[in-house]
């Protein structure tokens, strides 16, 4: 992809669920990326394969979490072919994956913030984002995130 390529988003995609052993360091560090990002055209949600949209929104109300947690109801999860909880994709909004992140490590924010910051050069002016050439894992590219 070259740099002129305008993008309206990049998303920071969370798969997990409710009982998930490192939820409380997971969305602390999801908050802090939304913090750090704020006046960037970066989106963050929390996609749960498992537990029902009902418990999701119990959750998400008692925990007080500031970003979108959603059930998967596209089968994302699948599709990506996630096995380990908590996974990260970093992702345009055409579906295209410019960097996974499969389970949870201590280091992880700073290994986005370090991915974003040498991979995506951002223009929160004109609200666009600017993708450094690099090669990209095309794991699969047919699933959008946009609004039907």
């Amino acid at each position: 992809m070259n740099s002129s390529t305008k993008q309206d988003a990049i998303w920071i995609v969370a798969y997990w669920f409710i009982n998930q052993k490192h939820n409380f360091e997971l969305f602390y560090m999801l908050e802090k990326l939304k913090h750090r990002y704020k006046h960037a055209p970066i989106k963050i949600i929390g996609l749960n394969p498992f537990n029902s949209a009902e418990d999701i929104a119990q959750f998400k109300a008692q925990k007080g979490i500031g970003f979108e947690l959603s059930y998967d109801h596209k089968h994302t999860a699948m599709f990506y072919q996630i096995h380990q909880f908590p996974s990260i994709l970093i992702m345009e909004s055409s579906g295209k994956i410019l960097k996974r992140f499969n389970g949870f490590k201590e280091d992880l924010l700073q290994e986005i913030a370090y991915f974003l910051s040498k991979e995506c050069t951002i223009n929160s002016e004109q609200k666009q984002i600017a993708i450094s050439p690099f090669l990209f894992w095309h794991f699969k590219n047919n699933l959008s995130f946009r609004a039907n």
